[in-house]
């Protein structure tokens, strides 16, 4: 929506906003890090760039949506984030999979 809002204030034809949304793909090539699914036969991996916890709770909302019997979260943390985003983040991911793995991410002065 935020994109087809920039390409119409500054006046783009609606035939060519139209045109645009209908043949977008999401691919990782097109949108990496943004809900990437790849298929490996047995299991699925979906790799998203969920960086606060407002986005992994979308995310979480789309995985409730998938078949699994098992959901493992990959999770780490980037940039400089505040103690308090930083277990908001680890609050929304623990129900969200069955397993977490993470690099070892705490609020700082937290062992």
């Amino acid at each position: 929506m935020g994109a087809t809002l920039a390409a119409y204030v500054p006046r783009i034809k609606m035939p060519a906003i139209r045109c645009t949304l209908r043949n977008f793909r999401n691919t990782s090539v097109l949108t990496p890090g943004r809900m990437n699914e790849y298929n490996f036969g047995d299991f699925t991996v979906m790799v998203d760039y969920a960086h606060n916890p407002l986005g992994l709770s979308a995310l979480g909302e789309y995985s409730a949506s998938v078949p699994a019997t098992m959901k493992t979260g990959v999770i780490t943390g980037v940039g400089d984030r505040r103690d308090k985003d930083i277990v908001a983040f680890g609050e929304v991911a623990s129900g969200l999979f069955n397993e977490i793995v993470t690099n070892g991410l705490r609020p700082a002065g937290k062992n």
